[in-house]
Parts: structure tokens; C-alpha cells; sequence
């Protein structure tokens, strides 16, 4: 189901790469609008959701969808680098924060399964230091993240940066 997150994902930056642009510039959070987002591409699929869902372990995912007979949590991020890009606000937003919270995110739904979406911006064009934050997610959460599961999204003609996609399954039951 990662994949279809994922293409989602990538169909609501590209759709809405305008508003999406200025927000990235200005280094501003969009988890919640991206929630609500991909509520409304999930429901025009057909799919039924539920916001802010209780686990059966404790605790709450960000969305589960039904689609095709089958229930699936969503946990999302988005996690803001503050390394300095021109043309973007300096704002101290550390990813560190954000990269553990991927990681305890990945470890409630270790329990019962889902997918993991996270956006890592902003992202100096053709830099590849966000692969070590990667690696630590990849690790800690024992998750497998490159190739398939993380690219470069698109290139929003109101930012100069690039944005990170990073989707995964997360198998339950361990």
C-alpha cells in the first residue's frame, strides 16, 4: 500500500505545487493539510477513512484507510532540514526531532502494520545529505528506505529546493 501512498503523495505536491512551494519557502509544517489531502484522493478512489484512529495497541495513527476490503494506518511527517538553501527562510527547524518521531512512529505501527509518508524539506538542489538521516530511520526502524521507497518528489517552481518522499510498509505483528 506504500506505493499508492506514495503515488498520492506525489499527485497532491504536483496538483498543488503552487501553495505547496510557498509553504516549503517559508519552512512552514503542513502535516495536517496533508492529512486532510489525502483523505479526499483516498475517498475519490473510493476508499473509506478514518481521521486520527485508535491502535489496538494504544495510541493513535494520522489516518487508516479501507480500500479494496483492506485497513490500513497512515502515519505522516513532515520534517523540515535547516540547512541553508537560497531563496528560503533561515529558520532553525532541527530534523532530529523529526527523524525520531519518524522512528517512534514506524515502532507503534511495528505492532499492528501501516505505511509511513514523511516530506523532508528544504533540500539544497542535487545535495544527498538527507541520505544519512535516511539510513538512521532505515536502522533504527528497521525499515528498508532507499531505492523504491524514497526519491526526490518534483521540482516545485516556487521553491529553489528540492522535497524527499519517504514511504514504507511497516509488517505487523512484531
Amino acid at each position: 500500500m506504500h506505493d499508492k501512498v506514495a503515488d498520492w503523495i506525489r499527485e497532491i505536491v504536483t496538483r498543488r505545487s503552487r501553495v505547496l512551494g510557498v509553504a516549503l519557502c517559508q519552512r512552514a509544517k503542513f502535516e495536517g493539510w496533508l492529512k486532510f489531502e489525502l483523505a479526499e484522493r483516498a475517498l475519490s478512489e473510493g476508499a473509506l477513512v478514518e481521521f486520527e484512529p485508535a491502535l489496538p495497541v494504544g495510541g493513535r495513527a494520522d489516518l487508516a484507510v479501507l480500500r479494496n476490503g483492506v485497513s490500513t494506518f497512515i502515519e505522516l511527517k513532515t520534517a523540515n532540514f535547516n540547512w541553508r538553501v537560497p531563496g528560503i527562510e533561515n529558520k532553525t527547524r532541527p530534523v532530529t526531532m523529526n527523524v525520531a518521531g519518524i522512528i517512534e512512529d514506524a515502532r507503534k505501527l511495528r505492532a499492528v502494520g501501516g505505511v509511513i509518508a514523511a516530506i523532508f524539506f528544504p533540500i539544497p538542489k542535487g545535495d544527498e545529505r538527507w541520505r544519512r538521516y535516511v539510513q538512521r530511520i532505515e536502522d533504527e526502524a528497521q525499515l528498508t528506505l532507499f531505492d523504491t521507497n524514497c526519491a526526490v518528489v518534483v521540482d516545485l517552481p516556487a521553491c529553489p529546493a528540492d522535497v524527499l518522499l519517504l514511504t514504507a510498509t511497516v509488517e505487523g505483528g512484531s
